[in-house]
């Protein structure tokens, strides 16, 4: 494998599908971007719960 992985649970960066730790590590790269971007409306919906449970937005 030549991509990194990261384990959210602990945080932890790595080249393997599980971590150390038992959890399933996650792709770092973020998705494609796309301009028909059907769940757009959903993600930016969610970022804003997100950013308003911390009383950033």
């Amino acid at each position: 494998m030549n991509r990194i992985y990261i384990c959210r649970k602990c945080d932890e960066y790595t080249m393997e599908l599980k971590c150390g730790c038992g959890r399933t590590s996650e792709d770092v790269r973020p998705p494609k971007y796309s301009p028909e971007d059907r769940y757009k409306k959903y993600r930016q919906d969610e970022k804003k719960k997100e950013l308003a449970k911390r009383e950033l937005y």
